[in-house]
């Protein structure tokens, strides 16, 4: 009975490993189905827009736009880097 409980519970970590591993590639996945990433980047680019503060001369700060903008992703930074009115 020992080995058979020893044999359950080692399946058991492989079965949890492998939900694990399921789980961070489904995860990938949805990312890469993100509605986001299907804008094309002239909308992109006119929504970073929107998000300037009023104040145009305003001190910049990485906790906003367009600093903030380019630390979500490589391809957010790409676009707000080559949209001149962000900066």
């Amino acid at each position: 009975l020992e080995l058979e409980v020893v044999h359950v519970q080692n399946l058991l970590d492989t079965l949890l490993l492998k939900r694990d591993d399921l789980k961070t590639y489904v995860e990938a996945h949805q990312t890469l189905m993100s509605p986001m990433r299907r804008l094309p980047e002239e909308t992109l680019s006119e929504i970073f827009i929107c998000c300037l503060p009023e104040d145009r001369y305003a001190v910049r700060s990485i906790a906003k736009a367009p600093l903030l903008l380019t630390t979500i992703s490589r391809e957010w930074r790409r676009i707000a880097l080559a949209t001149p009115a962000l900066w």
